[in-house]
């Protein structure tokens, strides 16, 4: 059976936060899924007022091969990373014990990763692998696979990368970071579609979180025939 685990990381074990420790103000986020495949962990969304320079710094430490510049929100940049594994230990180990990055975020205090497994087995693997290279990893919380299915709150795959990337970019913030036409031109699709995709799927959120009926969702605002967006 599978497993999905958090740790806590220190931020000079690991090459982002090699980074951060030459830009303190900027906090980064891996994107929520983010597969560590051929030693490459795509996107990362970098927050504060030195975000522009992250592209700069990352790219002279080793373990970043390169950091190019996707897009900017106010102060929130997307960024596209290729990494040298070989030059990244932690990078190494997860590759090793066969892991996937789900969720991962950190700033000058430190790193919380969310890994996931395919058998309990890899997840001993990693926590084994750590000890002998001297990663100092901090074990938060592991569940099963199952347990992580239950998680998705009713939202579409389309809701939740919308949700996951106004987030990010300071849709939700006070005052707003970005507007709706800024995210639409990022899915490639009208403001009235990212408006109702934004409702839709937050309405699916509150009626799966706060709201006690399991089937109150069907009887609200939030009800669409277009279930896939």
């Amino acid at each position: 059976m599978g497993a999905i685990a958090a740790f806590e990381l220190g931020g000079e074990t690991f090459a982002l936060g090699r980074v951060i420790e030459a830009i303190p103000s900027v906090r980064v986020d891996l994107e929520r899924v983010v597969p560590v495949d051929g030693g490459v962990l795509p996107y990362v969304w970098v927050r504060g007022d030195s975000a522009d320079e992250f592209g700069r710094v990352a790219a002279e430490i080793d373990g970043i091969a390169n950091a190019r510049r996707v897009e900017s929100f106010e102060d929130v940049t997307l960024y596209r990373l290729r990494w040298d594994p070989t030059m990244d230990q932690f990078i190494t180990t997860i590759i090793d014990a066969d892991g996937t990055v789900l969720e991962a975020s950190g700033d000058v205090r430190g790193w919380r990763f969310e890994l996931r497994f395919s058998e309990r087995e890899n997840l001993a693997t990693f926590q084994t692998l750590c000890n002998e290279r001297d990663i100092d990893v901090s074990v938060v919380k592991v569940h099963s696979l199952h347990e992580l299915s239950e998680e998705t709150y009713g939202l579409t795959a389309a809701q939740r990368e919308t949700l996951t990337t106004a987030y990010h970019a300071g849709y939700f913030a006070e005052p707003r970071e970005t507007t709706t036409e800024e995210l639409a031109r990022h899915f490639d699709v009208s403001s009235r579609a990212l408006s109702g995709r934004i409702r839709r799927g937050t309405g699916r959120l509150l009626a799966s979180t706060l709201v006690a009926h399991p089937d109150a969702e069907a009887d609200g605002p939030t009800s669409s025939p277009r279930s896939g967006d």
